[in-house]
């Protein structure tokens, strides 16, 4: 059981969550949540919502340091590598900014790169190695309208607040040409993909879950590293509920799991095959 944090992590951190509401994956149903980590205590400050994947974006970049919990992929199967003749995550971004969503949905089924429309069970041509560990739809289901769209448009979106130079985790690392440290700095801003549907999952809660039992529920678990912290005065939306579950599952991986101190180490949880194929596929940051 974790017993405490180290100086290093006392100073307060900014936690900010976005993911889609309840109803689907739906423009007008994409929630965010403003947090901040001071010791092991989540303060919930706020809950909004996005009207866009873009006003999302804007607020990422515009944003000057913390860490954004996003439950949004970051990366296609390992398959799609070499079936759209790409040799690394890098190429990825890069082809997806240079094509229309239209016509890069059109290449992926091309290739045969194709999920369904339940979770992923193991890995294959549509589901990640980390979807399957985490029980969540991969990047390529058609689990709801507009979904394929949706991580299309938001893996072009990537690439755009790297040119910004927002960190990604776990991909940012030293490259000859991209000289960025291996440990984001604590005025640089960092990007983590999270699942909310696994930490509800992990809690016993599946969809339909009122933000109070969620809050007890999670206060309850005996293994968590932060405490979550809400007030009266800072009401939770239901369908906005999940931004708040991703800020509670990034809080608390800074927390156990160390993620401040190095993105070069693997984390506990983590296994050593999702751990090796991060530099293309990912990783999902989890309980």
């Amino acid at each position: 059981m974790w017993t405490g944090i180290p100086p290093e992590q006392r100073r307060d951190t900014l936690v900010r969550g976005a993911a889609f509401g309840h109803g689907g994956p739906k423009r007008e149903a994409l929630y965010g949540a403003h947090c901040m980590l001071m010791g092991t205590d989540l303060v919930v400050s706020a809950v909004h919502r996005y009207d866009s994947l873009g006003e999302l974006a804007a607020g990422i970049i515009g944003s000057n340091d913390g860490h954004w919990a996003l439950d949004l992929p970051f990366a296609l199967p390992g398959a799609a590598y070499p079936a759209l003749a790409l040799h690394d995550w890098q190429a990825l971004l890069d082809f997806m900014d240079s094509y229309e969503t239209p016509q890069v949905a059109d290449f992926l089924r091309t290739a045969r790169l194709q999920g369904s429309e339940d979770r992923c069970r193991g890995p294959g041509a549509g589901c990640r190695l980390t979807d399957a560990l985490s029980g969540a739809f991969g990047p390529l289901a058609r689990h709801g309208p507009g979904s394929l769209r949706i991580a299309i448009e938001w893996l072009k979106l990537l690439g755009r607040l790297r040119r910004h130079d927002i960190r990604v985790y776990p991909f940012d690392r030293p490259f000859p040409d991209r000289p960025f440290p291996k440990q984001p700095g604590p005025d640089t801003t960092k990007v983590y993909e999270v699942d909310p549907s696994h930490t509800r999952a992990w809690i016993g809660f599946e969809e339909g879950a009122m933000p109070p039992d969620f809050v007890e529920a999670f206060n309850r678990l005996k293994d968590r590293a932060v405490k979550l912290v809400t007030f009266p005065d800072t009401p939770i939306p239901t369908r906005g509920l999940d931004a708040v579950v991703a800020c509670a599952t990034l809080a608390n991986a800074l927390r156990a799991y160390g993620l401040q101190r190095g993105w070069d180490a693997m984390p506990a949880n983590v296994t050593v095959r999702e751990w090796e194929a991060r530099q293309k596929e990912g990783l999902i940051v989890r309980l």
